[in-house]
């Protein structure tokens, strides 16, 4: 892309983080795309140890998410809010800053008053079992770096994990028939907190897919319908209190994109992304003169 661009055989194209300041010294425009896309660690909160929130938050304790930024991402990023939706947001709570703070001593802790025990070898145990998961990932999105930070990450607090990875619809069709323990994944969309439905309690592989919490879920409802803006951040707030403390999936980063063109066309992010929430700098409006 840069070639390209750098040749004239295109005017604008989507380009990595690290070729910004050169482009950018050569005379062409740079925009940043607003922090709309999240990668996640899905979690499988129906089946056990996972579906104990207790465990689900030893993991949130046992990943440092902004080294996680600094080692996969070369720390183009931020690192993510167990409440989903991104610190720039209007709609954050700020309440998320201090929640799961990188504490492995933490993690431990956790575990052990779920019953299990250290062994000789450095992992959990109960019942003379080893506390042993498994985590799918794929090679799109650099998602295999993430995969061995996470295993890496949790086996440093003593659970012993499988790292697997498979193409793209295969793991989706794993996830989405709830065969799995851990998935990394990612979506776009979190602009604005009309999608939180759509990706915390709706039935689909996009979403964590959990209806546990009644209070909420009827949350969730509520802000579709809440037309005071005031009120309805007090319910987005609350929302992400809620499902940070449940925890069905951990959002661990939103990726730093990036678009340059040559000024021929006057690229621009559209605000609330394009379409579903999709984060790119194309929309028919930029090519209107």
């Amino acid at each position: 892309a840069p070639a390209a661009l750098q040749q004239g055989d295109v005017d604008s194209a989507s380009i990595k983080a690290d070729w910004v300041e050169d482009l950018q010294s050569k005379g062409f425009t740079v925009i940043k795309c607003p922090y709309g896309w999240n990668a996640k660690l899905t979690i499988n909160h129906k089946k056990a140890p996972l579906n104990s929130k207790e465990f689900r938050q030893a993991l949130a304790y046992a990943i440092d998410r902004q080294a996680l930024v600094d080692v996969t991402q070369r720390g183009y990023g931020l690192a993510g809010s167990p409440g989903m939706l991104p610190p720039d947001s209007p709609w954050y709570n700020p309440a998320m800053d201090s929640m799961y703070p990188y504490d492995p001593a933490k993690a431990r802790q956790l575990l052990e008053n779920q019953g299990y025990e250290p062994g000789s070898n450095g992992y959990y145990y109960k019942n003379g079992k080893r506390l042993e998961l498994e985590i799918l990932t794929q090679t799109s999105y650099g998602f295999k770096d993430v995969g061995q930070f996470v295993r890496d990450a949790l086996e440093a607090v003593g659970v012993k994990i499988n790292l697997v990875v498979l193409e793209g619809k295969t793991l989706d069709a794993k996830v989405g028939a709830w065969d799995f323990d851990l998935s990394i994944y990612g979506h776009g969309g979190i602009y604005d907190p009309s999608i939180l439905t759509k990706v915390i309690t709706v039935d689909s592989f996009n979403s964590a897919r959990y209806t546990a919490n009644p209070t909420l879920s009827q949350l969730l409802e509520d802000q579709l319908t809440e037309m005071d803006p005031a009120a309805r951040l007090e319910i987005v707030k609350q929302i992400q209190q809620l499902y940070a403390e449940d925890l069905p999936a951990l959002t661990l980063y939103y990726p730093d994109w990036y678009w340059a063109h040559d000024g021929n066309v006057d690229m621009f992010y559209t605000a609330g992304g394009v379409a579903s929430g999709i984060p790119i700098a194309i929309n028919k409006m930029a090519f209107v003169g």
